[in-house]
């Protein structure tokens, strides 16, 4: 495969998409269905997939931004931010396709989404997984976020964490 040489100097590149998006709304299917794979037996947190289809309300540019990381044509990973209230967003959809992992696509991508929350003005950024995805626990701790209890109501195995962006 030949390589464009921009790319082979700075690697995949990060840039705003639509939730719309074809492609996009393939890779959202590919993170609903492993969720609900993960979750099997835990139909409370089979919700971490989210719902479907995601729609671009709250990802639109005065509610949020959605990213897309591509290496050449294809897109490798995605996320979004989501204003939930003044000074605070929310990351979502954070999925790196399994055959790129463990290369810092989705460090790359989560600081991408960090960036842009601090653009909006944001002090504060929320996420939520679950226990059965250590790896994005590890990656979110390994970028500064801690563990927050449970909000009432919301079932075991889903793990919320936050980082203050002002640090």
């Amino acid at each position: 495969m030949d390589r464009d040489p921009e790319l082979l100097r700075n690697g995949p590149v990060t840039r705003e998409v639509s939730v719309s998006d074809e492609t996009v709304r393939e890779l959202l299917d590919a993170f609903r269905a492993e969720m609900r794979d993960r979750y099997a037996g835990l139909p409370d947190l089979q919700k971490l997939g989210g719902k479907e289809p995601v729609v671009p309300e709250g990802f639109e540019p005065a509610e949020g931004r959605f990213f897309g990381l591509y290496d050449g044509p294809d897109l490798i990973a995605c996320g979004g931010i989501r204003l939930t209230e003044p000074g605070v967003a929310e990351v979502k959809r954070m999925y790196v396709v399994p055959g790129r992992r463990g290369e810092g696509h989705g460090r790359r991508v989560l600081a991408r989404l960090e960036d842009e929350a601090r653009s909006l003005g944001c002090e504060r950024i929320q996420l939520d997984t679950g226990v059965r995805q250590p790896e994005a626990q590890a990656l979110y701790r390994s970028a500064g976020y801690a563990r927050l209890p449970l909000a009432e109501g919301m079932p075991e195995g889903f793990v919320f964490m936050e980082k203050l962006l002002t640090q």
